[in-house]
């Protein structure tokens, strides 16, 4: 259930949210204990600053995308009242309010663009605020939980954004039980994605259907069916999921995820975590392999003329954009003392790109080499990546982190023949460990992305994060 500034006005929109709540929990004959006891409120003050440096232009507007943002956001959670069978209710509901964004998207007189903390005005500035709210009824029987509404997921196959002053969501039924000792599963099906500069979900989508064409074709295809494919951008409303994690002792946890987005591809991911005590530190490690195949008119060559197709690089002249990804990849992490040591590969076969719910408003592609400024998910793709962390309380400043990462990928399959793409992260943390202002959080990150890909440009995004949650309850 959500309420959205499009729909009501700002004095409404918290009240809607508040009632709703409030109903949901007083439908039951008692308003047990359990449900005032065991909840939870605070609130989040999240300040970002973006700034994304394309130093060789950007589209037809100017060569900088830059906003700065206050976002608020509110998360009540309830607990459950007592009986066999518990209800409750959860509230999340954001603010966000534009302290500078640039200029117009799209504007070539100005050097400046508004980026991704914002939704857009009809003239293509960013607008001075927005806001949501969203209720979640939930019921919890034995082990078992069932939730209605909004999802921030962090599964293997699906992972919220959550690196703006708002949150990605997703709209939809989730159930998660643990009713077998050590076995984990998850379920469900998400209706709607909500971007992160968005107050409403909208129908999902993947990776070039949402432009309803498919830039990355072989000279045989370009010569067969033209410059691009025909068709509109399309979408599904019904992306089904499972999942299980079983942990067969503390130091092995093996997995296996499924998911379904209806008219474009079913996916398998099978996995393992694992982590070893080796000399004074620890090593673990992160093995996933995922096979991706198309659905319903993503199969067909009218549903990919249609608009039903994926990004990829297809050597053949009978496919033009059906789902055909295998991805492999193992990612290790050495911890000793105040260092962590880590190195990872990623494998990709198959005629199209890696896949998973992205309608081009800033999504994760849930795998171990998306990173700030690159996914590394391209159609034949070989990323290796290394990284290094240090923890500044060895040096007597607890709270102090710095991590690096480097990830370099080759092979990538285009119409110009393989391309090359590297990124390079420095970020530091920061958090108050004493004081009034304990738990304040300061973050830098800067990004750098060098790419040899057909339409994609070199840059270097600066992100400045300053949070802080206030417990209420």
């Amino acid at each position: 259930m959500s309420c959205t500034k499009k729909s009501l006005g700002n004095a409404s929109l918290l009240s809607c949210a508040v009632t709703a709540i409030v109903c949901t929990s007083f439908a039951q004959p008692v308003l047990a204990s359990g449900f005032l006891d065991d909840s939870q409120v605070s609130l989040r003050l999240r300040n970002l600053y973006y700034d994304n440096d394309f130093r060789s232009g950007h589209g037809s507007g100017g060569s900088r995308l830059t906003e700065w943002g206050q976002g608020f956001m509110l998360n009540a959670r309830s607990g459950y009242t007592e009986g066999t069978v518990g209800f409750g209710a959860d509230l999340t509901a954001f603010y966000g309010l534009k302290l500078d964004s640039g200029g117009k998207a799209g504007d070539p007189n100005s050097s400046r663009q508004p980026a991704i903390l914002f939704p857009r005005e009809t003239d293509n500035s960013s607008v001075d605020d927005f806001s949501w709210a969203y209720v979640n009824p939930k019921i919890r029987f034995s082990k078992t939980e069932i939730v209605y509404g909004a999802h921030q997921p962090r599964m293997p196959i699906v992972q919220a954004s959550t690196g703006s002053i708002a949150p990605q969501l997703f709209e939809g039924t989730m159930i998660t039980s643990r009713e077998i000792d050590d076995l984990t599963i998850v379920a469900g099906m998400f209706e709607k994605s909500k971007g992160r500069a968005s107050s409403d979900g909208i129908s999902m989508s993947i990776n070039a259907a949402n432009t309803g064409r498919n830039g990355y074709r072989s000279p045989a295809n370009v010569a067969k069916y033209g410059a691009q494919i025909p068709g509109t951008p399309q979408d599904s409303n019904k992306f089904w999921f499972f999942g299980s994690d079983y942990v067969v002792d503390p130091s092995l946890t093996l997995r296996y995820y499924y998911a379904q987005m209806d008219d474009f591809y079913s996916q398998h991911m099978i996995g393992a975590l694992t982590s070893w005590k080796v000399g004074d530190g620890v090593l673990t490690g992160d093995f996933r392999h995922y096979d991706s195949s198309g659905h319903g008119k993503n199969r067909s060559f009218d549903g990919q003329m249609e608009g039903y197709l994926v990004s990829g690089f297809y050597a053949n002249d009978v496919t033009l954009g059906e789902v055909d990804n295998q991805l492999t990849s193992a990612l290790f992490s050495y911890k000793y003392g105040a260092h962590t040591f880590g190195a990872g590969y990623q494998h990709s076969e198959g005629d199209s790109d890696f896949v998973w719910p992205n309608q081009g408003d800033g999504s994760i592609a849930p795998i171990t080499s998306d990173i700030q400024v690159n996914k590394f998910a391209r159609a034949g793709e070989r990323t290796w990546q290394v990284r290094y962390g240090y923890d500044f309380t060895a040096l007597g400043v607890p709270g102090l982190n710095f991590n690096w990462i480097y990830l370099k990928g080759s092979n990538a399959l285009s119409a110009a023949g393989p391309k090359k793409e590297q990124v390079q992260i420095v970020s530091m943390t920061y958090a108050v460990q004493e004081s009034a202002l304990k738990g304040l959080f300061f973050r830098l990150d800067r990004g750098a992305l060098k790419t040899e890909f057909p339409g994609a440009r070199d840059m270097t995004e600066t992100r400045l994060t300053t949070e802080y949650v206030i417990p209420l309850k």
